[in-house]
């Protein structure tokens, strides 16, 4: 009994001073809500302004190669290719 009470103690105090700590206290923060919340604003402008980038790279290499495909069968179609040899030589014009 006396045993158990001991260690009952012992925890109390062991979390006592574990959540008095300053690296774990709400209000030991080092930084404000507003400081926060405008990191976070300025971090989700940075992430949209990457996607948009990303989207703009994606659509012009999607254009990119619309042009080359259509290059590739004006091409066939000027050199009076059959159907066959036409497909066959837009896939060897798109790979080069």
């Amino acid at each position: 009994m006396r045993r158990t009470a001991i260690l009952m103690t012992a925890g109390i105090v062991g979390l006592t001073l574990w959540a008095g700590a300053p690296g774990y206290s709400q209000t030991a923060s080092t930084h404000s809500a507003a400081e926060r919340r405008k990191a976070l604003e300025q971090h989700q402008i940075e992430e949209r302004t990457r996607i948009e980038q990303s989207n703009q790279k994606l659509e012009s290499s999607i254009q990119a190669r619309a042009d080359k495909r259509r290059s590739c069968t004006k091409e066939a179609k000027q050199q009076r290719l059959s159907v066959f040899k036409r497909r066959r030589f837009v896939r060897e014009c798109m790979a080069r």
